[in-house]
């Protein structure tokens, strides 16, 4: 049962894997899955076959190389490198260490505490490889490290079983209550790791797919809509405190000029370089969006309009230092920026929107590279 439920895990993996473009570590799962199932439908013979103790040592051996190749695909799956060297060691040990004790100097209860061991050890290697996310672990990643952590327990007591209580004549055909219910316990064990990996793999596109439909393709800033979004939800948890909003409309001086005479890829690269500047600038509760062409629009909840105007000017004196065109410092660009806030104009978007573009259109007509408060209009 145990082998077939982990070779159906492998073909539900692979498909996914087919289905789903391939994931990162999705394949090396499948191949995990697989080992393990092959492993478990090889201990079907009776011990006293020919091949018995040879297909003991494969086993074991594809045991080990399952949960090492599940350790990869963890690795894989954030993105961290390859490294097939522990791989391969374990690999080897593991066909050393069940050769020497189910062949050349056979004793079942050393060739047991040795696989505990090693089984253990890989189990636990897991479960730090899981939860050692990138950022905050996920619901999935939490109990995908956790069946690890359970696996590399049921390991560890058969280990400590071996140890104090074994029998003389410990086996794996023996009647010991041990076998049953380590194999029960791990194919439940099994199947929660494949379920909790793919909830994973489901979070990951998930995030990527909301990523994708929320950022804008080329600099890698909020779009409109997630702006919107944003501003809508201020609007429904802010609001009724009394909470204010200041918003910042930020145009490109003479942009058409810059693609014009260096080229639409060095534009491209001035408005990544003016997104990144105004990501790291900001606070980490304000949102900086591409709002379309040159323009960049920024919501800075809880700040009024003299706090906003001040956070644009040191924006603009940034740009100015630190963007150039054709990345030539003696090529210097200026942005002017529309300043409008919630408690001058009101609380809605295209109120703040229409303020702030009035207070641009002014900076512009106006001789370009300034910040330009709606309040200080005529």
């Amino acid at each position: 049962m145990t082998a077939l439920l982990a070779l159906m895990m492998a073909g539900q993996l692979l498909l996914a894997s087919i289905q789903q473009g391939n994931p990162r570590g999705l394949r090396l799962w499948a191949l995990a899955q697989a080992s393990i199932g092959l492993a478990f439908g090889l201990a079907l013979p009776e011990p006293r076959q020919p091949l018995a103790s040879w297909l003991i040592v494969g086993g074991s051996a594809l045991i080990v190389l399952g949960l090492a190749l599940q350790w990869q695909g963890l690795r894989s799956f954030y993105a961290r490198p390859y490294m097939w060297w522990p791989v391969l060691l374990s690999l080897g040990l593991a066909l050393l260490g069940n050769l020497w004790f189910a062949i050349l100097a056979p004793n079942v209860l050393y060739r047991a505490i040795f696989n505990s061991l090693l089984m253990g050890t890989w189990s636990l290697l897991c479960a730090h490889a899981a939860l050692r996310a990138p950022a905050p672990p996920s619901i999935a990643a939490g109990l995908t490290g956790a069946a690890f952590l359970g696996l590399a327990l049921l390991f560890f007591v058969r280990l400590l079983y071996l140890l104090t209580a074994a029998p003389p004549d410990y086996g794996l055909y023996a009647r010991i209550s041990l076998n049953p219910i380590m194999q029960f316990l791990l194919s439940v064990l099994q199947m929660i790791l494949v379920s909790s990996f793919m909830l994973m793999v489901h979070t990951r596109i998930t995030n990527d797919l909301n990523h994708l439909a929320s950022s804008d393709g080329l600099t890698g800033a909020r779009n409109r809509r997630s702006l919107e979004e944003r501003f809508a939800r201020w609007q429904t948890l802010e609001l009724r405190k009394g909470g204010i909003l200041s918003l910042l409309l930020i145009d490109i001086d003479h942009f058409k000029h810059v693609n014009d005479t260096y080229g639409h890829p060095a534009g491209d690269a001035v408005l990544c370089a003016i997104a990144r500047l105004g990501q790291t600038m900001l606070r980490k509760h304000d949102t900086f969006a591409r709002y379309g062409g040159e323009e960049f629009c920024v919501l800075l909840p809880a700040t009024n309009e003299t706090e906003a105007a001040s956070l644009a000017e040191r924006f603009r004196l940034a740009v100015a230092a630190c963007v150039h065109p054709n990345e030539n410092p003696a090529l210097p660009l200026t942005i002017s920026i529309g300043v409008a806030c919630s408690n001058e104009v009101g609380d809605e978007f295209s109120q703040l929107l229409q303020a702030a573009d009035d207070a641009l259109y002014h900076a512009k007509r106006n001789g370009r590279n300034r910040v330009v408060a709606f309040s200080s209009l005529p």
